[in-house]
């Protein structure tokens, strides 16, 4: 397995489970009616998410550059 997929498969697994966290842990009201929350569990997983997508597009870009090239090659 490539290094960017391994990347790509850590971020995804991480960002997943920060928003996992996030839901269950879930948010309150405190008595002075303000909100308590944990939410820089979904910023990291939504960022870690947003990583994921980035390295796997980054990727695919490369070997479809990599395979248009190599069939220019052989062509001329």
């Amino acid at each position: 397995m490539k290094t960017s997929r391994r990347v790509a498969l850590v971020c995804s697994s991480v960002g997943l489970c920060c928003l996992a966290a996030f839901e269950l842990m879930g948010s309150q009201v405190g008595v002075d009616g303000h909100l308590h929350e944990f939410f820089a569990l979904q910023a990291s997983g939504m960022l870690l998410l947003l990583g994921a997508v980035l390295t796997e597009a980054a990727n695919w870009g490369w070997q479809l550059w990599r395979s248009v090239k190599t069939a220019l090659e052989h062509k001329g």
